[in-house]
């Protein structure tokens, strides 16, 4: 099994859809499906950063299970962990992917808003032309 292989199999693991992860480590749409080998060094930290239990062992060799051993956060130290920058920018990272989310989010809405428009138009143009058809 290869690296994409493994990555697909924890992103059905997590119940997501291979859009929803791309979007959720800031890549473009298709950028899992087009791997052939492995993805950059980012890449693999960002993803180990964002999905903290996934093996990261597992994922580049497949060697050991895919999901770490739960880790348990000490309640006052999570502040700690949550609002210290750490060696990728902490939590300016998570900041940046809420709001890479929030502004997909905006736009999959619009595009949502714009398919309803543009099925009114259409259902409104099917009934004026079988209204003219009836006419004749």
């Amino acid at each position: 099994m290869n690296v994409q292989n493994r990555i697909k199999e924890f992103i059905k693991h997590k119940k997501l859809t291979i859009t929803a992860f791309e979007v959720s480590i800031g890549v473009s749409n298709g950028y899992i499906n087009s791997m052939r080998k492995s993805f950059s060094n980012d890449k693999f930290n960002f993803i180990v950063e964002i999905y903290s239990d996934i093996n990261p062992e597992w994922l580049l060799t497949g060697k050991g299970e895919m999901l770490r051993e739960k880790q348990y956060i000490i309640p006052e130290e999570q502040n700690n962990v949550v609002n210290e920058p750490n060696e990728y920018g902490g939590s300016d990272i998570l900041k940046d992917r809420i709001k890479l989310q929030e502004d997909t989010i905006k736009f999959l809405r619009e595009q949502v808003a714009d398919l309803k428009i543009k099925l009114e138009n259409e259902v409104a143009e099917k009934k004026l032309l079988a209204d003219i058809k009836n006419f004749n």
